[in-house]
């Protein structure tokens, strides 16, 4: 149709052209094909190189084999991306937990009953990789309010080496 179309074009503006139109047209509708090739294999190359989303990063899995090997009491998610996942892999045996600082009375009252409770280990996603943007800054800030810093702090890679998922538990400073 397009080609049709150019061709419409052509002939109207200059009817005694119609077969350098042809070729002229030909061309645009081939130049237009690679094009739209080259745009999506692109897009094809970086899915494969980074992924999907943040929260469906391969990074996971050394998450899990780190929960197996290390049974933590509590995993307590900062980020969204992990409930749903964790849930699912280890079929509700690890006990899960969503904080939420930012939240009303009630959220901040349950995130710092957290922070006392032996065996819990705080999950997110490392900065600049937070699908809720800000969400580990607002954490780490309510931190040092209540008088806690972050310890043992495991980061885990994707597959290309990129840091993107961390756990930590926490002490009093």
């Amino acid at each position: 149709h397009l080609a049709h179309a150019c061709l419409d074009v052509l002939e109207i503006l200059h009817p005694q052209r119609l077969r350098g139109g042809i070729a002229i047209a030909t061309l645009a509708v081939a130049l237009t094909c690679v094009s739209n090739l080259l745009v999506t294999f692109t897009h094809y190359a970086n899915l494969i190189r980074n992924g999907a989303v943040t929260a469906w990063t391969d990074a996971l899995w050394p998450v899990v084999d780190w929960i197996r090997k290390d049974r933590p009491v509590e995993l307590a998610v900062l980020d969204w991306g992990f409930f749903d996942n964790l849930r699912l892999l280890f079929r509700g045996q690890v006990r899960l937990s969503v904080i939420n600082v930012a939240g009303a009375g009630n959220d901040v009252a349950y995130a710092r009953s957290r922070l006392t409770e032996p065996g819990v280990w705080f999950i997110s996603h490392t900065p600049g990789n937070e699908i809720d943007t800000g969400s580990l800054k607002r954490f780490l800030d309510f931190l040092a309010v209540e008088g806690f810093q972050p310890s043992d702090v495991r980061i885990f890679n994707d597959l290309n080496g990129r840091p993107t998922i961390q756990a930590f538990s926490v002490q009093p400073k």
